[in-house]
């Protein structure tokens, strides 16, 4: 039996993608709706970090639960996709130029898996593609609702993307394509 090798390209979204101004609005709105916490944003460092693991931090800083089992996190990230869909049928996400084209030149490629490796929380993310017509490209991924250290979600995703392939298909090293270090 011939094995087929896959190679994962897993994707970040926000500056490698896309860009949009509805995410840090969404996050402040369900904070205070969910925490009663206002929060101007003006501190909170999203980039190459995990949607909980911002949300940890404001709630050590708001004398909150310092660990992951925050409570209403689930309905924290509801609302933060609810919010979020809102504001961007107002104001779109920006496709970053030659995206569209260089996703189509992957999904032509027989043995390349495309993937999600975000600091956005599962919904949001799906959210933020479906608002830039790119969710067609995408099945899985690691989220930044499902662990706070963003070094775990590409463990999380290729466990998932092994789960999902035929038998005899197996998953090469793969790369990781995003716009921070942190990435």
């Amino acid at each position: 039996m011939t094995q087929t090798i896959l190679t994962p390209i897993w994707f970040d979204i926000d500056g490698t993608l896309l860009h949009t101004r509805a995410g840090h609005g969404a996050f402040q709105k369900a904070l205070l709706e969910v925490y009663g916490w206002e929060e101007t944003m003006e501190t909170v460092r999203f980039a190459g970090n995990t949607d909980l693991q911002v949300l940890l931090d404001l709630s050590r800083f708001h004398g909150g639960h310092p660990d992951a089992s925050l409570p209403h996190r689930g309905r924290f990230f509801e609302r933060m996709a609810y919010y979020l869909d809102r504001g961007l049928e107002i104001d779109k996400p920006h496709l970053i130029p030659g995206v569209v084209e260089l996703l189509g030149e992957l999904c032509r490629m027989p043995r390349v898996l495309l993937g999600l490796l975000t600091g956005n929380a599962r919904e949001c993310a799906f959210i933020k593609l479906r608002h830039a017509q790119l969710q067609h490209h995408f099945q899985d991924g690691g989220f930044g609702d499902e662990h706070h250290d963003r070094n775990q979600l590409a463990t999380r995703a290729r466990e998932k993307a092994n789960r999902a392939l035929p038998p005899g298909t197996t998953l090469a090293a793969g790369w990781v394509i995003g716009d921070t270090p942190r990435d």
